[in-house]
């Protein structure tokens, strides 16, 4: 594999898709995780390690969306 055709850098419509659907079902368990099913308050000083590995994959997908739609 070249350096121009990496996931995050230039990304076919089949990887895309992919990541897309494993980013949705990452976020929306983490979120589950995170409220512990949606009855407490999501900012808490436990779920900080959560809240950071939701930014950083929301980070790094709006990375991919851009990579795609430039390319």
């Amino acid at each position: 594999m070249s350096d121009h055709n990496t996931l995050l850098s230039n990304p076919s419509k089949k990887q895309f898709l992919s990541l897309v659907m494993i980013w949705f079902v990452g976020v929306f368990l983490l979120i589950l995780v995170i409220t512990d099913s949606f009855n407490d308050f999501i900012i808490r000083k436990d779920n900080v390690f959560y809240g950071l590995l939701l930014l950083f994959s929301t980070w790094k997908m709006i990375m991919v969306f851009r990579a795609y739609f430039k390319h």
